[in-house]
């Protein structure tokens, strides 16, 4: 979800009703699960317990893996008597990219578990080695762009020495990639923007002394929903669904724009002033000749012979 200003008081109308908004969304809480199952069956990412009443535009950092996002909410029924009521406006989720590719934990420990169970979303499965240059490689199986990267270790973990997270698109040397971060510790969660299909990190503990490693989930995220571009700075709100390439922003569905763009395989044009709808196929009855490329909406009322809310019906 995108990050807003918190509330601000003001007087007349205009605070009261920010004031009845916000109560809406007192006592929320907010799960990852495997399920649509309700009251939900799954991990609770964040809950509502200040006193104050909740800015309308939240940003909630969960690094878990789940099929379904659930906005619950129930503190209504005993503090409002028409219930709780739910309007959610826009939201947004970065993916963890990772879950659909490889992982490799290098050097192989026999009678652990496989690397791959660090992807599977389950933070208690964790599997372990011992060296003294220890390596974990993320293939995503194709090029994306990332913007950050987290991770979640078991104990015992060595954590004296140097940690360095490189970029590259080639398993074999990934040491001449892009240095993404290099520090004397590993926090659980880095920011970053690349464009790469491996990720690798290695660590190499003081002294040249072999050191443990249990790893138990890593996780890439990648652009939110409908942004794309370095720095997810560009949006597509062209392409259908806003679905498009975090890398270059092509549509996912190149054969559908969105109403009031022109058919393209980006959808970034919009329609031609006294036009309208889906490929901009439908001409607009205003009074100015101009209206809403996405509605047919005539902000100064329709032609002479023309009525409705898009001006369309004769």
């Amino acid at each position: 979800m995108t990050e807003a200003a918190p509330l601000r008081k003001s007087s007349g109308s205009a605070y009261v009703n920010t004031y009845l908004l916000a109560d809406r969304m007192d006592g929320f809480k907010l799960y990852v699960t495997n399920t649509t199952t309700t009251p939900p069956n799954g991990y609770l990412c964040y809950e509502d317990h200040d006193p104050d009443l909740p800015d309308l535009t939240q940003t909630i950092p969960c690094n878990q893996l789940g099929k379904y996002v659930i906005y619950y909410d129930t503190k209504g029924y005993t503090s409002r008597k028409e219930g709780p009521i739910v309007e959610l406006c826009y939201v947004a989720i970065n993916d963890n990219v990772a879950s659909d590719g490889l992982v490799y934990l290098h050097p192989i420990a026999s009678g652990n578990p496989p690397a791959s169970i660090a992807n599977d979303g389950n933070y208690t499965s964790c599997s372990k080695t011992t060296g003294v240059n220890v390596t974990v490689q993320v293939d995503l199986m194709k090029r994306g762009i990332g913007n950050g990267m987290y991770v979640t270790f078991g104990e015992p973990t060595g954590k004296e020495g140097h940690h360095v997270v490189y970029a590259s698109n080639n398993s074999n040397t990934w040491n001449i990639g892009t240095v993404l971060y290099k520090e004397r510790s590993l926090p659980p969660e880095i920011k970053f923007n690349a464009v790469f299909r491996y990720l690798t990190y290695v660590f190499n503990p003081d002294q040249g002394q072999p050191s443990a490693i249990e790893l138990c989930e890593i996780g890439i995220s990648e652009c939110p929903y409908g942004q794309f571009g370095r720095n997810c700075s560009q949006f597509c709100e062209g392409c259908f669904l806003s679905m498009c390439n975090p890398v270059n922003g092509l549509c996912d569905n190149t054969s559908i724009c969105s109403p009031g763009y022109i058919q393209s395989a980006y959808c970034n044009v919009v329609c031609d002033d006294g036009y309208f709808g889906s490929n901009c196929s439908r001409l607009c009855n205003c009074a100015t000749g101009n209206c809403s490329v996405f509605t047919g909406n005539c902000p100064e009322g329709c032609a002479n012979g023309w009525r409705g809310e898009a001006c369309d019906q004769g």
